[in-house]
């Protein structure tokens, strides 16, 4: 994605999207945007969940590090 995006000049990144439902209508730049922030949050989301694998927070992973996936 990111190399796509990159690879795009500045007229097709202001291109409006057809959501007809949104005013003002986003741009090609702005999908990519969000794109981004969504895969961020993500990866946060990950690092939340394991969290408490992590740092040995269950006995099993205490005891045998190996077992956390």
């Amino acid at each position: 994605m990111k190399t796509y995006l990159n690879s795009l000049s500045a007229d097709e990144l202001a291109r409006e999207l057809d959501a007809p439902q949104y005013d003002p209508r986003p741009t090609v730049a702005a999908l990519g945007q969000r794109l981004g922030e969504c895969h961020d949050q993500r990866g946060a989301d990950q690092l939340f969940e394991a969290y408490p694998r992590l740092v040995g927070w269950f006995s099993r992973e205490a005891k045998d590090p190996a077992s956390i996936r």
